[in-house]
């Protein structure tokens, strides 16, 4: 019947996007669930993009790399930090009672 034959093509459609979903990385899935949340289909996603790069002749977002987190310098003040919470270095950081001391010390510098 029409029904039993929408029902198997449901159910084929069903375990299609069921195999798609498995072979999406984590990236792809991060950006489908954003994607999601925004009602928006990977393809629309991918559709826009295309042609905002047509029409603005430049990619239509900020591309950003990731950068190493912590870097060298928060690395190394969480180093020092932990030494000293640690008590193996001496903690000569400076404390204040109130707001007055610690303005009053830092317009000394």
């Amino acid at each position: 019947s029409s029904l039993e034959s929408k029902n198997a093509e449901l159910k084929k459609a069903k375990s299609q996007k069921d195999a798609q979903v498995k072979k999406l990385s984590a990236e792809e899935k991060e950006l489908q669930k954003e994607l999601d949340v925004a009602g928006i289909s990977m393809n629309a996603y991918f559709v826009m993009a295309a042609k905002q790069l047509v029409l603005q002749k430049k990619i239509p977002f900020e591309v950003l790399t990731e950068a190493e987190i912590p870097n060298n310098t928060t690395r190394k003040a969480m180093l020092l930090a932990d030494a000293k919470d640690e008590g193996i270095i001496p903690d000569d950081s400076p404390s204040f009672n109130n707001i007055d001391d610690l303005m009053n010390s830092l317009d000394e510098d």
